[in-house]
């Protein structure tokens, strides 16, 4: 039989849907056989030795009721997503920001896996880490990453479902990300690659020189235009 969490059914019905009467020294318990992905699971009357025992009543018009509970703990944990770059242009990525999709599935014995997140968007940036709490002990996570900055290559070491990582309740899971940026091109002759912060400062000296030179030139055509006797 099936049960929700927090429900009460009657266990036992007879064909008129009555509780179904048992005879008296019946030994009555349970064993949950599908834990819906619980961390642990437990019934308080599980085996003959403990089970709960139909009694003689009194009053045969009033019934026993037994009861037998189970109960399940769903532990939570997280995951934590890092995001590394590497290569000959790494050093020039700076601050830029990466979007990351995160899906997570729990396995609750059904056909397929019941969805806990799917493709949930997380922007980090590089050498930075995102950890996402509240997840289910034995969670299987993985990512993709949807916008990889520019990157030449990009690769992630659980990227499917087939290689999700399952999450524990000792320890925070991880996922990284890695990047992998080209040095930027040299400029045509060989030369080196341009750079405002490095070429203005010899821009503005050269034009100094020109200013001053007709400045000089000024100068000299008006000494030259100029009567000698006065």
């Amino acid at each position: 039989m099936e049960i929700g969490a927090g429900e009460t059914i009657d266990a036992l019905t007879g064909p008129d849907d009555q509780p179904l009467k048992l005879p008296v020294g019946t030994h009555c318990f349970g064993e949950e056989v599908e834990a819906g992905g619980a961390t642990s699971h437990t019934v308080d009357h599980d085996s003959f030795e403990d089970a709960v025992v139909v009694e003689k009543q009194e009053n045969p018009d009033e019934p026993q009721a037994l009861m037998l509970t189970a109960t399940n703990v769903f532990e939570a944990t997280s995951v934590a997503v890092t995001k590394k770059v590497d290569g000959a242009g790494a050093s020039g990525v700076g601050s830029t920001e990466f979007t990351i999709a995160v899906s997570c599935t729990l396995d609750q014995g059904y056909d397929e896996p019941t969805p806990v997140l799917t493709a949930e968007k997380h922007t980090i940036a590089a050498g930075r880490t995102v950890t996402i709490g509240d997840l289910p002990v034995g969670a299987h996570c993985w990512a993709e990453e949807t916008d990889d900055g520019g990157a030449a290559s990009s690769s992630v070491d659980h990227g499917t479902a087939d290689d999700a990582v399952v999450l524990a309740a000792d320890h925070t899971a991880t996922i990284t990300v890695t990047n992998t940026f080209d040095a930027p091109p040299s400029p045509p002759g060989g030369g080196l690659a341009f750079t405002g912060a490095t070429v203005l400062p010899y821009a503005v000296a050269a034009l100094g020189t020109v200013l001053v030179g007709l400045a000089l030139l000024l100068v000299a055509r008006r000494r030259r235009g100029t009567d000698p006797t006065s």
